[in-house]
């Protein structure tokens, strides 16, 4: 059985099959020590932190690569990735040091699963499972379960492609708990799928599949909260229709209602919206894609374990989460001016953000990032924006 780690409603777990927690980066501290080794900024999941290092210092290859590699699947680089990554496997196969191996084979396997080269995802992950296992973290070890599960049965599957008119505009609605939604169209049938920006896979409902007439590739046994088996099924939707975009050729994981948050019948997931490239959520409730991408001067935006992670102007690292309703910051934040009582001023690139009332995590480590900015903070602006193609995240704030 996969196992699932809980993180957003309860019920929730077929969804977080396919996207999971971060639990810790580095703080400043940490950052300052580690600003010579590599390898503390990888194990803190420090990667503004190693991007600074590797622009500031000079690292031989194959070292470098190995450093880059990881670095650039991070940023969504996941071409450059492989060709710095691939030709260490074999050295690293035949060293010692699995934990490096591991390292380098998840993020080949996180490559191939973003460029829809499934069967080589399913080569990888499996191949971590079993040169690796005892030195991945529960976090790793349930992702390349999953992966070793699902992208064997999409091999062979064309990769999906997009296409979408010029100045693209989606009404959002909101979900029973405040949750922005979309009405998507799955082979011509209307349904209304989550927001979730950083969900690795597309998810749809047993019912909505059987509705559709959706032809299943196989069955994926998952285990929820409580070590209770469910199950979930890996399918094909041959298009889908988001607006003015149309995708084709769609891998999406198929579980039971009650899986879902709120009655929704789908999740709307980062490989889908990273193909439209640069996207806009707006406090009247619509998404927007650009044509072009926003200014260069935004913040740093990083992929990590089904989360986006934006680096503030003074280094403070946040996940960027709409599904989650509620924001989560760090206790080590609580010194700050005002930051006890929840209310925070964040810049990102020139753009300073007000945040009121936002709640703390319970976690007193000194290590943690510093926190997640739920749907709570992201509705106190005026828009928020990713650009995936330039790996930037921009806020615009209300006028004073």
């Amino acid at each position: 059985m996969l196992a699932v780690m809980p993180r957003y409603f309860p019920s929730l777990a077929c969804f977080l099959l396919t996207g999971l927690l971060l639990t810790s980066s580095a703080s400043p501290e940490l950052r300052a020590q580690a600003v010579q080794n590599p390898d503390v900024l990888v194990a803190a999941h420090d990667w503004p932190g190693l991007a600074a290092m590797l622009q500031s210092s000079s690292h031989e290859a194959p070292e470098g690569r190995f450093y880059r590699g990881l670095l650039l699947e991070h940023e969504g680089q996941f071409e450059a990735s492989r060709a710095e990554l691939t030709p260490l496997l074999a050295e690293l196969a035949q060293g010692s040091d699995r934990r490096r191996e591991a390292l380098a084979r998840m993020a080949l396997a996180e490559d191939a699963a973003r460029l829809f080269d499934s069967k080589a995802a399913g080569e990888e992950f499996a191949a971590v499972r079993q040169c690796c296992a005892a030195v991945l973290t529960e976090v790793e070890r349930t992702r390349a379960e999953s992966g070793a599960a699902i992208y064997p049965l999409l091999a062979g599957t064309p990769a999906m492609t997009l296409e979408k008119t010029a100045g693209l505009s989606v009404p959002l609605g909101r979900t029973g708990s405040g949750l922005r939604e979309a009405t998507v169209y799955v082979d011509g049938h209307a349904s209304r799928w989550l927001f979730a920006p950083a969900a690795p896979l597309a998810v749809l409902s047993h019912a909505q599949a059987k509705t559709i007439g959706l032809k299943t590739l196989g069955a994926v046994p998952i285990t929820g909260r409580g070590d209770k088996p469910m199950a979930a099924e890996v399918a094909v939707i041959p298009q889908l229709r988001f607006g003015g975009a149309l995708f084709r050729t769609v891998p999406v994981l198929l579980c039971s209602d009650e899986a879902l948050p709120d009655g929704v019948d789908g999740v709307l997931p980062l490989p889908l919206l990273a193909m439209l490239g640069t996207i806009t959520a707006t406090d009247d409730d619509h998404l927007r894609v650009r044509d072009t991408g926003i200014p260069a001067d935004g913040a740093a935006l990083f992929e990590e374990d089904g989360q986006l992670l934006a680096e503030t102007t003074d280094g403070m690292l946040f996940a960027i989460d709409p599904v989650k309703l509620t924001s989560a910051l760090s206790p080590r934040l609580k010194p700050a001016a005002g930051a006890k009582d929840g209310n925070l001023t964040l810049h990102f690139g020139p753009v300073e953000a007000d945040f009121l009332q936002l709640g703390f995590s319970k976690n007193e480590s000194p290590t943690s990032f510093a926190g997640t900015l739920g749907d709570d903070a992201l509705d106190q602006l005026a828009g928020y924006s990713f650009d995936f193609h330039a790996m930037r995240f921009t806020v615009q704030v209300h006028p004073q």
